[in-house]
């Protein structure tokens, strides 16, 4: 099928089940570029803060898992620190995608990351929730072989959704990527090194 239909078959009228949550959240995983571009045109914010909420708390359970229910201040400073990452992660992606050429705002960038983050909150309840649940070894491969498909194809989702919202080539979307990561990743060995010190 060609973008241009796929396109049109996701921009129908509003009261249609292409508006529903549920179909995009389908077809961020096969047309990422095309619902993005949908899930923008609908609201820079579109269920942004609820994605982000659901996969600090993946990542919390996960955690609390892992450790035999045993819940600390580390994890939950964990799950805070998820909330900041997105929103500054966007901030970065915005301004960073700019300097290229790019059209995004912040919002846009904020959810364009949130529903590309989609397969690795799937992942974690996969990997982590079900094994808990089912004690069996080949459940647990078998689930595990998926988490790490849900996380490898979520890179390049990442990619597709921020090239989209910034509406310029993949491979800007993934020097915007880079770039942020690595930002982000100096202010944070920088406030390390301060708190030391």
């Amino acid at each position: 099928m060609e973008p241009s239909s796929i396109q049109g078959k996701i921009s129908q009228s509003s009261d249609s089940r292409t508006d529903s949550f549920f179909f995009l959240f389908w077809m961020i995983w096969v047309h990422p570029r095309q619902a993005i571009r949908h899930i923008i045109n609908k609201s820079p914010h579109y269920f942004a803060f609820q994605l982000i909420f659901a996969y600090a708390i993946s990542l919390f359970v996960a955690q609390v898992l892992r450790t035999n229910w045993v819940i600390n201040w580390v994890q939950i400073k964990g799950g805070l620190s998820i909330f900041i990452g997105f929103y500054l992660l966007g901030i970065l992606l915005s301004k960073i995608g700019n300097l290229l050429g790019g059209k995004a705002t912040s919002p846009q960038a904020t959810t364009a990351l949130a529903w590309a983050a989609i397969p690795i909150m799937i992942g974690n309840i996969l990997y982590y929730l079900i094994p808990f649940l089912i004690h069996n070894l080949i459940v647990n491969v078998i689930f595990m072989i998926i988490e790490l498909i849900c996380i490898s194809w979520s890179f390049p989702l990442e990619i597709y959704c921020v090239a989209e919202v910034h509406q310029f080539a993949n491979w800007k979307g993934l020097i915007s990527w880079v770039v942020s990561i690595v930002v982000m990743i100096i202010v944070g060995v920088i406030l390390s090194a301060t708190r030391i010190l």
